[in-house]
Formats: structure tokens, sequence, C-alpha cells
């Protein structure tokens, strides 16, 4: 097993009325990953340790499948990769924001981003604006070919684990998924926002139950978003902090209830 650096870049945030930043990102892809050789067989036992460059391919099936996807949502954001993985120990340390959401968007995988950390927002804004995930994968080693015909000499089999999205300088997988300009936070971005954090509630629920758990209600979630936010039809008034914070207990309170096992389960 063997843990992966995937650099790709988001799309333009949405700064809600508290400040924090909300993005859908494209944050992982299929096709051919170029890494050091010492990235992909540190102890040489593929013979690859010494190498410049080992193309890794990722198909479909490997990028998209359901628990690979599952396992990135709820994970932290940080600013550049961590010397070591994140865990309960050292997420206070490397923590900048959260991982709400996970769903395909054509050839690549988008994350819904809360970044929450005014620091790392400022950096976003001056433009420090791509993204690497940090995951673990199991590799096989061989020859094979892409779609596009590129050679490849291993092949991520399975990702077993997702474990933070850095925000880092330089992507490694273009830069086509990247931040764009922040603009200000309108009535539809704060409901925006408190749907992503009723998808993600759901997710830890589902994650949980499994198909135990009731299916994610849109027109639900809309509805709640709108009375959380106290927004009208149409535009009135902007969100004040209270609303917001008021929306965001009964998001944390959901999410710590979802958790739970039902009696007699």
């Amino acid at each position: 097993m063997v843990m992966f650096t995937d650099k790709l870049a988001p799309e333009a945030p949405r700064k809600t009325s508290t400040g924090f930043l909300v993005v859908r990102a494209r944050a992982a892809r299929s096709g051919v990953y170029r890494y050091a050789g010492y990235e992909v067989d540190p102890r040489n036992a593929h013979g690859l340790r010494d190498r410049a460059v080992v193309n890794v391919l990722r198909d479909e099936n490997t990028v998209f499948d359901k628990a690979a996807v599952q396992s990135f949502i709820g994970k932290p954001i940080t600013d550049d990769h961590p010397s070591e993985p994140v865990t309960a120990a050292n997420w206070r340390q490397h923590a900048r924001g959260t991982i709400m959401g996970a769903l395909r968007d054509g050839e690549y995988l988008a994350f819904d981003l809360l970044i929450t950390d005014a620091e790392t927002i400022r950096k976003v804004e001056e433009g420090k604006r791509e993204l690497s995930n940090g995951y673990q994968a199991d590799l096989e080693f061989g020859d094979f070919t892409a779609p596009d015909g590129t050679k490849c000499q291993a092949r991520q089999a399975k990702i077993t684990g997702g474990n933070h999205c850095a925000l880092v300088d330089a992507a490694r997988g273009g830069s086509l998924c990247r931040i764009g300009d922040a603009s200000p936070a309108s009535m539809a971005d704060e409901i925006d926002c408190a749907i992503a954090q009723a998808r993600h509630a759901h997710e830890l629920q589902h994650a949980y139950l499994g198909d135990a758990a009731p299916a994610f209600d849109e027109a639900a979630a809309l509805a709640a978003a709108r009375a959380a936010t106290n927004a009208p039809q149409t535009p009135a008034r902007a969100v004040t902090d209270a609303e917001v914070n008021a929306a965001y207990a009964q998001m944390v309170s959901d999410q710590a209830n979802a958790w739970r096992r039902p009696a007699g389960a």
C-alpha cells in the first residue's frame, strides 16, 4: 500500500457571511499520473526507485469506486501536505477545512469543500489555488497501456482510503481545475452551503447504516436550508451571523445523531 498525493485545482469559490469559503472543486481524474520512482517504489522492489518518472495508470473503476469516493468525505483540507497522514492526534495542527461531499463530474471526481481558516482563505485569495489529494492505494506493477496509448509501469488497483485534500502551489494533475476569483456571498450561496452540509450529514448516516439509511431528499434539504437561513422566495435581506451559527449548530447535531445506531439495531 502506498500513500499518494495527486494535484488538481478547484473552481471559483463563494464566501459566506461568516467569511468561510465554499467551493465545488475537481479533485481527481482518471488517466495517467506521473510520479518520481521513489514515490511508488521506495524500497526498489520493482527496480523503479531511481527512475525520474514513473507513469501510473488510474482507470475509471478505481477513481469512481463508491467506497473510494466516500472515504474522502469528512476528511480535512490542509495547507500543503503534512509530513505524515492526518489523524485524530494531529488533526488540530493540520486541518483548515472539511471535504463536505463528493460526486462525479465527467472524467473528474469533484469535492464540495468548506475552507474555514482565515489564513488559508487569505492564501487562496492571493493566488494559492491548486489542490492535491492525499490517500492510500494498492499498486499493481507491470506493463500497462492507457486508453491514449501511454505506456505505464504501474496501475492503481484500489484506493483504500482518502486522508486529506491539500491546498498547494502546483498541480500534478494539470491546471484545468483551479480555484477562480472569490465572489461575495448571496442568499443563494448561503442556501447552497446549508444544502452541502445536509448532504454531508446524510453521507455520514449512510456510511453508518448502509442501505438502511433513507435516500437523500434534495427538495426537503432545499426547504430546510431556506428555513434555516430565513430565506424568502425573493431576496429581501442578508442572513445574519446568528442565523448562520444556528444552522451550523443544527448541522453538527444532525451529524452527531447520524452516527448513533437505532435502538434494537
